[in-house]
This record gives C-alpha cells, structure tokens and sequence, in this order.
C-alpha cells in the first residue's frame, strides 16, 4: 500500500485498501475499516474507477449489518448491487458478490430471519469469506433448526484448522 501511495498507483492503492478491510475486520478495527473502506471508495471514485467501488462499497454494507445499523446495511447494499449490475468487474466480481452475500447472511440474521441467512450463506463461493463467516453460518443453522447444516460447518472449520494450524481457526473450532 505504502509503496503504491508513493507511486501515485490510484488503481493499486484502491485494491490495496480493498483487502486492509478484513483485516481490520477481523481484527476488530470497525472504525479503521469503514474508514479505509470510504477512502477506496472516494479514490475510485474521484479517478473515474466506478467498477472499483463495488467492493469498497460491499465492505461498507457488511459493516453496516455487524453493527446493526440496518439503514447503512440497505444503503450500501443497494449501491453495491448497482454497481456490480452495471460494470464489469472481472475476477473482483466474485469478491464482490461473496462479501455482499455475507452481509445479507449477517443483516438477515440479526433480524431474526435465520432462513433467509443461511440462504445467504450457503452461496458463498470465496473460501476466505466462507471461513470468515463460519460462526454467523452455524449460528443460522442452529437458529433455523438445522443442526446438520451446522455440523457440516463445523466439520470444514475443523478441516480448515487442522491443515492450516491457524490458531484463530482452532479458537473458533474449539468455542463451537
């Protein structure tokens, strides 16, 4: 990030910043997240890159549903949808779709429609979102009564942390 700002790289600082996000997700950085989100947004914006604010603007709806601000969740969600019908965005599309998805899933969850989340969840394509979402998928399941659905889960979760030996990915094994 740091040597494309100094490169003046509009286009590589917009990516960039498009994979900080979840990381500072992940992390818990909600603020530093929606403030990095807005500022890929911005510069794709200001340089006439208006496929490129289709992840930026996902990222926003997502936090928009962790943080039970339902009115940023629709907002974004709209403009994401929009832009992703309207521009071609390549190999970023499936990014986009799987990080609109998780948000729907979230949003459709704290609103007391595990259905329609798990419907959400189960289009997940990206394993890194997949993964990222394995709590609010079993939480779904659960909720829904699909107890076999969230084993299922569970049962990548465990592969996943097993073949990797990320320690989140045990911590989050072991707390299910």
């Amino acid at each position: 990030l740091a040597r494309a700002r100094v490169a003046g790289s509009v286009t590589d600082v917009v990516l960039s910043l498009q994979r900080l996000v979840l990381s500072e997700i992940h992390l818990g950085q909600w603020t530093n997240a929606e403030a990095t989100a807005n500022e890929a947004l911005r510069l794709a914006e200001a340089s006439g890159q208006l496929a490129l604010t289709g992840i930026p603007l996902a990222w926003l709806a997502l936090l928009g549903a962790l943080k039970g601000q339902p009115e940023q969740f629709e907002e974004c969600a709209r403009a994401a949808d929009r832009v992703c019908a309207v521009h071609a965005m390549g190999v970023l599309a499936v990014i986009a779709d799987d990080i609109r998805l998780w948000a729907r899933g979230i949003h459709e969850l704290s609103a007391a429609r595990p259905g329609a989340a798990s419907a959400a969840f189960a289009k997940l394509t990206h394993p890194a979102f997949s993964m990222s979402a394995t709590l609010d998928r079993i939480e779904a399941a659960e909720q829904d009564g699909q107890r076999a659905a969230s084993l299922t889960v569970l049962d990548e979760l465990d592969e996943f942390a097993q073949h990797s030996g990320a320690a989140w990915a045990m911590a989050r094994r072991d707390h299910c």
